[in-house]
């Protein structure tokens, strides 16, 4: 696991993601052209507690979101395809994403903190899983918003890397408009977002991540001829000449809340 250079990548994630997403808004108010905050919470179920006492508790956090005028995003996340050779098991059971504007998440925090309904439920969660907490910053480098703003079931390709050493700032920057460019009816996926861990992330896979979210995996595997008909070059290149990078691995996404809904 690589050290995370917060203040570096920060920078440069403000400036190589500024491209390509039409100017509309995600569920929740998000803006496709501005960063958001991701909170990731990487999870195990508790031996003692079922999958559908969980669900009946994010029910009830959905609810006292609502309540609370704190409404999230929230994704849930399995693995499909994993860089695992060892026959191992995955490190946790699911992974669950809440995705909101920076003031609306700390406000939602404070809240859970202070009142004794979100400590209760804090309590709850506490006792039906064990999570690891992670806070990000993310933004859309091309999305098509309808799209993703209407899809419940998907499946999300992940592919952590870090930059090379000499390569500036502005010449990442343009190497991802340039790439967007390409994205004017998508190629095969909905969506194209940059991710940069912030507060908990020491043990990153990397320093930033491109994750390419698609409708199915028929959408997958159009991406994929894509890069077999040619489109293999350019991400050659980028390994090459920009970012050392770890591979895609795939996951499933499920929307379980979108704030108005």
């Amino acid at each position: 696991m690589k050290k995370i250079f917060i203040t570096t990548i920060a920078l440069v994630f403000s400036l190589i993601t500024n491209v390509s997403a039409d100017t509309a808004e995600f569920d929740g108010g998000i803006s496709s052209d501005e960063s958001f905050a991701l909170q990731m919470q990487l999870c195990n179920l508790r031996s003692d507690f079922s999958m559908k006492e969980y669900d009946a508790f994010v029910k009830d956090y959905i609810k006292w979101s609502k309540k609370n005028d704190v409404e999230v995003t929230m994704i849930r996340s399995s693995s499909l395809f994993t860089h695992r050779n060892d026959g191992s098991e995955p490190k946790y059971d699911f992974a669950e994403f809440l995705a909101t504007d920076p003031a609306n998440l700390g406000t939602g925090w404070d809240k859970w903190l202070s009142t004794k309904e979100g400590q209760r439920l804090g309590e709850r969660w506490q006792e039906l899983a064990q999570c690891d907490v992670k806070l990000a910053t993310a933004r859309a480098i091309w999305a098509d918003v309808e799209k993703m703003n209407d899809d419940n079931e998907r499946i999300a390709l992940w592919n952590w890397c870090t930059r090379k050493p000499g390569v500036s700032v502005d010449q990442l920057m343009s190497r991802h408009e340039a790439s967007a460019s390409a994205y004017s009816d998508g190629l095969g996926n909905i969506g194209w977002f940059g991710i940069v861990p912030r507060i908990g992330g020491g043990n990153a896979p990397g320093d930033f991540a491109h994750v390419l979210v698609f409708p199915d995996m028929a959408g997958v595997m159009e991406h994929q001829h894509f890069l077999n008909e040619g489109g293999w070059r350019g991400i050659a290149d980028y390994y090459t000449s920009y970012a050392d990078c770890a591979g895609f691995s795939a996951v499933t996404e499920t929307v379980l809340h979108r704030p108005g809904r």
